[in-house]
């Protein structure tokens, strides 16, 4: 019945794309393979197939394969119901072909990659409805992509590349994914330049380990993140030039992680990573409106750094005072607070936040770190290795 289906959709394509009596008469041959979906379903290959015609696509069906092991690269068609007889691919490669949903990739349940390109048509991801698992999903500028769905039996995904798509308004039909997997060749959440997107939120579900490294870049309409309430670790987070955004609160029971960037999202107000108590390093940099900090758990940024530093805050307009970092004790390169602004004109009236972090340094004799700093009440400052009440005195802390 499947294989029916398969090829009674090529024999229209056929008509309309060919007139050759030749063609006409070899695809009516093909006719009696019509149970050999059912026949030969324990048939496997590990070889790479390459479909962009109606010669391909019939050439391809002539062995209904279950499983295909290795690369398929299918583009320039527009149908792909004969891939109906698989349940099994490795990499499945998707390129410019003139249809508006994956209709045709219903029978597969699993899949390691796969990538969708450049579909001037596609709509959703309807027909992936059986997969359960993918290790690394890349979505690319596909123009009518509005959202995800079709995507709702998946549970476990690894890294995702969505780039380009230009009406992607939002990730629903990812809402029952739980499971976070580390796939090593790209062990990123690379979210970048789709310009209607407004939310990620429907990745909620998310728990334990959060395995890939999010990374958002130039999503201008974007203005939620969600909670990821269930998520207590992660590789790390990166927002860059986010206008739409007002709050980056999205981990509220996250208590280690990698990197932190927030940068150039002028409209955060608020920081809030209220459980966190372990970071690699952190970064705050051009976000004119944020005013609020709340890292009041965090007591250590080590084990990683960018360069020569655990610790960036520059440029944020806004941001009067540091306190919510109150608790930071260790930092085991430099930190750097202001460092590009004239005592003047600089907002931060002064780092006392950091008192504990002073102390503990002094304490243990470090110094081989440095705190870099400028704030209105100090002009420019470093490091002192001597005793708290220098470091009270700069601004008059307690």
């Amino acid at each position: 019945m499947k294989i029916t289906i398969v090829l009674t959709s090529i024999l229209t394509l056929f008509f309309f794309g060919c007139s050759s009596d030749s063609k006409k008469n070899q695809f009516e041959e093909n006719e009696d393979i019509s149970l050999e979906c059912i026949q030969n379903n324990g048939l496997s290959t590990d070889i790479d197939f390459y479909i962009s015609s109606i010669d391909d696509a019939l050439a391809f069906v002539e062995n209904p394969y279950k499983e295909l092991l290795g690369n398929v690269y299918v583009s320039k068609m527009e149908d792909i119901s004969f891939l109906s007889c698989v349940e099994k691919i490795n990499n499945l490669f998707i390129n410019d072909c003139e249809i508006t949903n994956l209709t045709g990739l219903t029978n597969i349940s699993e899949i390691s990659k796969l990538k969708i390109t450049n579909m001037p048509v596609l709509e959703n991801l309807t027909g992936l409805n059986s997969i359960n698992k993918i290790n690394f999903l890349y979505l690319g500028n596909n123009d009518q992509l509005i959202n995800l769905t079709g995507l709702e039996s998946l549970t476990s995904l690894g890294g995702i590349h969505i780039i380009g798509n230009e009406n992607l308004i939002s990730f629903e039909g990812l809402e029952n994914v739980d499971t976070s997997i580390y796939y090593e060749e790209f062990p990123k959440w690379e979210i970048k330049d789709n310009p209607a997107l407004t939310s990620i939120a429907a990745l909620n579900n998310i728990t334990g380990e959060l395995k890939s490294f999010i990374d958002i870049y130039k999503c201008p309409s974007l203005s939620e993140l969600g909670t990821f309430q269930h998520v207590d670790k992660s590789v790390g987070l990166s927002i860059i030039y986010c206008p739409s955004l007002t709050s980056v609160s999205c981990f509220p029971n996250l208590l280690e992680t990698g990197d932190i960037y927030l940068s150039s999202s002028v409209n955060v107000i608020d920081f809030y990573f209220p459980m966190l108590k372990k970071a690699s390093f952190l970064a705050l940099r051009n976000n004119d409106s944020l005013n609020q900090i709340n890292l009041i758990s965090l007591t250590e940024i080590t084990d990683g750094g960018n360069g020569d530093y655990s610790m960036v805050i520059n440029g944020n307009d806004s941001l009067a005072t540091l306190s919510g970092i109150d608790n930071l004790e260790f930092t085991d390169l430099i930190v750097e607070i202001n460092g590009d602004y004239s005592p003047s004109e600089n907002p931060l009236e002064n780092i006392c936040a950091l008192r504990k972090l002073y102390l503990n340094q002094i304490a243990n004799g470090v110094n081989n770190n440095e705190i870099h700093f400028r704030t209105r009440c100090a002009g420019n400052a470093g490091y002192i290795y001597s005793d708290i009440s220098e470091f009270d005195a700069i601004c008059e802390c307690d």
